[in-house]
């Protein structure tokens, strides 16, 4: 899981250990450590290069605050942001449309009072 800073990992971390529903989420950080034995792996976004490190051995990257990578090594990625937000839906748009270009398959999936659906 790849946040916008260190900030924001160490509140993604924090929620994950205070979240009622589902009761934990085994989880790391570099701060916590031992990222072998971390199901869940939570860190800022790559440097310039745009490499992910994925000390977990991770298949699934999942992308926080409009943070955008490398997706080699991934068997699946997965960009998550606030649909309500205008300024989100446009960045996130334009991350769809770079990645389209690259030729990656893309699905859109929306959460709405049933739960998830795709709708594209």
């Amino acid at each position: 899981m790849l946040c916008r800073d260190q900030a924001r990992v160490q509140q993604i971390d924090e929620a994950l250990w205070q979240a009622p529903e589902p009761s934990w989420l085994p989880h790391g950080t570099a701060k916590i450590g031992h990222a072998a034995l971390q199901p869940i792996w939570i860190a800022p976004a790559p440097g310039a290069d745009g490499v992910v490190e994925a000390p977990n051995k991770a298949s699934y990257l999942f992308l926080l605050d409009g943070v955008a990578a490398g997706l080699d090594g991934f068997e699946r990625a997965f960009d998550l942001f606030d649909g309500a937000d205008e300024q989100s839906v446009a960045a996130a748009r334009q991350r769809w449309s770079a990645l389209k270009a690259a030729g990656h398959r893309l699905a859109y999936w929306r959460q709405d009072s049933k739960g998830w659906s795709r709708a594209g």
